[in-house]
């Protein structure tokens, strides 16, 4: 019985998860909002997308390795935030993620998000 779910929680993780980020692939990330929506407590949610600009460039002339740790990077400080609920890589360098805002304003909330995400890719240049 143990090999058995072994090897079941081996296919979950390799059909859920994205290989590069180890969030959520897009369709399992559907699939929990669903889920969610159907018995979310009443409060503020948002969901944020990011698409990075210029991402193209970064992977031709810091390689794609470089351009893999970024992807990683973000989708870890969105997903471990305290406000994330389920991230996603969609596809490329597209992440989406659920988020329980609550009674945090807009324009501070989207500053957290934004400093995060340029301390990630400040770390990947330089590292």
């Amino acid at each position: 019985m143990k090999a058995y779910e072994t090897a079941s929680e081996t296919v979950e993780r390799l059909t859920g998860y994205d290989g590069v980020t180890g969030v959520y692939k897009y369709e399992k990330f559907l699939d929990l909002i669903s889920e969610f929506i159907e018995t979310a407590e009443h409060d503020n949610y948002a969901i944020v997308y990011t698409d990075i600009s210029n991402f193209k460039y970064l992977n031709e002339n810091y390689g794609y390795e470089k351009g893999d740790i970024l992807l990683k990077q973000i989708a870890d400080f969105i997903n471990d935030s305290q406000y994330s609920i389920f991230t996603s890589r969609v596809f490329s360098d597209n992440i989406v993620a659920l988020l329980r805002v609550g009674d945090i304003e807009e324009n501070k909330f989207r500053g957290i998000l934004m400093n995060g995400i340029k301390k990630s890719s400040k770390q990947m240049v330089n590292a």
